[in-house]
């Protein structure tokens, strides 16, 4: 092998790990992201503090969605669906509503210790909502104000949500 045929061999090279190291940066100097491309700053946080019990959902994982939900007309339809009505369509209302909708989607098994969860949140007018896929019958939707703590605590076919 001569220099003449490595030489654009290595050219490649560098100009591939130059290529992965700008995208590496711009990612690492990227702010905080609401949705795909959507940058925003905030102060504002959502507290969230789980228990889960040994015997929760009748011993079966719990699919739990935290939503964040910043215009009145979105948060009318949020609190119209029950549980099961928001895991069937979250997908496509998200999308549908990615800058005013923010959901954090989390699963549980029972007695599972789980550590508490802090997470930013826009700034702007907003209502929680808790959603669970739970066993027994019920709309396993909750709604809470996202400025105050949250505590979610699972029982064997209760669950409650509590706000200080």
């Amino acid at each position: 092998m001569t220099w003449t045929r490595v030489r654009p061999c290595l050219r490649l090279s560098f100009t591939a790990c130059f290529g992965a190291l700008l995208a590496l940066s711009a990612c690492s100097s990227a702010k905080d992201r609401w949705g795909p491309g959507i940058e925003y700053e905030s102060s504002r946080q959502l507290s969230l503090a789980v228990k889960v019990g040994a015997d929760a959902n009748d011993n079966s994982p719990i699919a739990m969605a935290v939503v964040v939900a910043y215009t009145p007309d979105l948060q009318k339809s949020v609190l119209a669906m029950s549980a099961q009505q928001w895991f069937v369509a979250r997908k496509q209302f998200m999308k549908d509503h990615i800058r005013d909708v923010h959901e954090f989607m989390y699963e549980y098994v029972p007695g599972q210790p789980v550590r508490p969860v802090v997470t930013k949140i826009h700034e702007g007018n907003a209502k929680g909502f808790v959603f669970v896929n739970y066993k027994a019958v019920g709309t396993w939707r909750y709604e809470f104000d996202p400025d105050k703590p949250v505590r979610v605590n699972f029982g064997k076919e209760t669950l409650s949500v509590v706000q200080d």
